[in-house]
């Protein structure tokens, strides 16, 4: 038996979250992979006491047991050896091919997967397509909102640019804007498979895919670190230009991400372990949720 995968990750901050949201959704038992909480970049980054130092680069990382460890279960001190993943989508990715091969794993604990987390309807190239649309849009939507945080909220120490952080926003509405189309439920790209209520409501028998968790992750970024969800989904009551200038009807209304949004969050899977870390830390919220007037 193979020592377990090594998960590291920042607990409470968002591409982490991605990872670890997932690995509940897939119940995946630490005997496969096992998460290292690492303290906060200020405090080190250091890994708990028992693991292998943090490898180097922007967490999370997977760090997978080379072949030669298969007859070795016990953790070692040094990482030598071990492949490297770093990034939340590659790290899913992989473990849910991981999760099509269950003989290679080696490990009864393994569980069936229920349902296919790259897309729901693997055999449907366009659905594929879609799916990774959807992936695109909440991935820029992410790098977008940099600037809006950078120059609009005290979260750092970057200098006050109220009117650059909303001309920035302007281009976190360019990509929420096909996430609401891809959710809206009369005329969603996902309509004809049921849409977001049909995965991730009560009766649900399948699940999120890795488009629902990216999304989700940046909206409670949005929300529970910087605390300006309803600003950004609620939008002014009227019109507005979009980053080329155009107008929009309704611009920043986006009602059916928030109701994905809320039935997410309903899920075990998002759920906040506070003993794990996943806690926001309130001395980031204190100064994440002080924002410059007229960026919103």
């Amino acid at each position: 038996m193979s020592p377990p995968h090594l998960l590291y990750v920042y607990p409470w901050m968002p591409f982490p979250r991605r990872a670890l949201v997932y690995l509940r959704e897939r119940q995946t038992p630490t005997s496969l992979v096992q998460v290292v909480c690492v303290s906060d970049p200020q405090s080190g980054s250091k890994a708990p006491e028992g693991y292998p130092p943090t490898p180097k680069g922007t967490l999370p990382i997977l760090a997978i047991p080379p072949p030669r460890a298969l007859t070795e279960a016990t953790i070692p001190a040094t990482l030598d050896g071990w492949a490297l993943l770093p990034q939340s989508l590659p790290i899913m990715t992989y473990l849910d091919s991981r999760y099509s091969m269950l003989d290679s794993w080696k490990d009864p604990a393994m569980p069936q997967p229920k349902y296919n987390m790259q897309t729901e309807h693997p055999e449907d190239p366009l659905a594929i397509a879609r799916n990774i649309g959807y992936q695109a849009s909440a991935a820029d939507a992410v790098a977008a909102w940099n600037p809006v945080r950078l120059f609009g909220s005290r979260a750092t120490a970057s200098p006050s640019f109220p009117a650059a952080a909303s001309e920035s926003l302007k281009w976190v509405h360019r990509e929420m804007a096909p996430i609401e189309k891809y959710l809206d439920p009369a005329s969603g790209t996902d309509k004809d498979y049921g849409g977001y209520v049909a995965r991730l409501g009560a009766e649900s028998k399948a699940g999120p895919s890795y488009g629902d968790i990216m999304p989700f992750s940046f909206l409670e970024l949005v929300d529970g670190v910087y605390g300006r969800f309803d600003e950004l989904t609620l939008g002014k009551g009227g019109g507005g230009k979009d980053p080329y200038g155009r107008e929009v009807e309704r611009y920043g209304f986006y009602p059916n991400v928030r109701e994905f949004y809320r039935l997410f969050g309903l899920r075990e899977s998002a759920k906040r372990d506070e003993e794990m870390g996943e806690k926001v830390p309130e001395k980031v919220r204190e100064m994440a949720w002080i924002w410059d007037d007229g960026v919103f």
